[in-house]
């Protein structure tokens, strides 16, 4: 479920009002990221639902709970018209925490891209992107981005208390995989909340109200709705880490096993990111990562049996 259910609503209040401000107090806020600048990136996001669904006469109530926690190292290594065009980025660590139907309490392993090194060129469908030590899946090397976080900046000098909106087609890149997912509202607004100085570095404050909804191949419709504050280097626009919270809901129906399945669910979730620069660990590609066993297969050792064994409740969506 971790992957479907990006999309977002925006909550009022956070970016109405703000007085006029003068010209001169106008900062510019646009990418200016250089090749070799690096970054230690941590980022989290944890959401819990409560499902209530109809299966013919019968009714059920299921809760969810998914966590993952991420640190990644990071390096420019191109910039093109002023936006990084290439980037390594090392997965330092990844864990997944889920709590599904079934499952005996909440368990965690490594996420499927721990260790892996990856080098991405390019933008948007057009960007290619190779892993140096392991064999990734095509689906899951579309998954990986550029540095999208940079892309809701305006490009321009704004005034505090001033309002701007990023594009959609900027917003699809940000928040959706290539494949399984349709956008179907998007929405994101953002607002120079003022500047401040963190750790010897002058950083823009923005407001952020994010509104997305997409419907599964599933036939569900998944949206999140957060708010929050996000931080960038007013010398290189480089995004510094945001902290954002609201709410997941999931509504529809879908078929299983020849029956119709009504659900609806919602729950809140939390999203942070933060970006500290000037050092990173790159990783080292002349290490190869062992391949990672899959389900049933021999020698896949006693967790992969245990997860087939258990393997029913609601199955396998990220």
């Amino acid at each position: 479920m971790k992957r479907t259910i990006l999309g977002l609503a925006v909550a009022v209040g956070l970016l109405t009002g703000g007085g006029a401000v003068r010209a001169e107090d106008k900062v510019m806020l646009k990418e200016n990221l250089k090749a070799n600048d690096v970054f230690t990136v941590t980022t989290s996001f944890e959401m819990t639902m409560a499902i209530h669904g109809i299966v013919g006469p019968q009714e059920f109530d299921q809760n969810v709970m998914h966590r993952r926690e991420e640190v990644m190292g990071t390096k420019v290594l191109a910039v093109e018209n002023g936006r990084v065009s290439k980037l390594r980025r090392h997965i330092v660590s990844q864990k997944e925490t889920e709590q599904n139907p079934g499952m005996a309490g909440p368990e965690t392993k490594d996420g499927e891209d721990a260790g892996r090194i990856y080098v991405i060129t390019g933008f948007g469908k057009g960007r290619k992107v190779e892993c140096l030590n392991d064999a990734p899946t095509e689906t899951e090397l579309k998954k990986i981005k550029n540095n999208p976080q940079t892309m809701i900046l305006p490009g321009k000098a704004v005034a505090v208390g001033e309002i701007w909106e990023v594009p959609a087609d900027v917003l699809k890149e940000m928040f959706f995989d290539e494949e399984g997912e349709r956008p179907e509202k998007m929405s994101m607004k953002c607002k120079l909340l003022g500047t401040e100085e963190v750790k010897g570095v002058k950083c823009a404050r923005v407001g952020v109200e994010l509104y997305i909804s997409s419907k599964q191949d599933t036939g569900m419709v998944l949206a999140i709705e957060v708010a929050g504050e996000g931080r960038f280097a007013l010398d290189s626009g480089a995004f510094l880490g945001w902290e954002l919270s609201g709410k997941t809901t999931m509504t529809g129906e879908q078929e299983q096993g020849g029956q119709k399945i009504t659900m609806k669910g919602e729950g809140p979730l939390k999203m942070r990111e933060s970006w500290e620069p000037g050092k990173a660990d790159l990783g080292d590609e002349s290490k190869k990562l062992a391949p990672k066993p899959q389900v049933g297969e021999v020698g896949g050792g006693e967790e992969e049996e245990e997860e087939e064994e258990e393997g029913g409740g609601m199955g396998g969506g990220k």
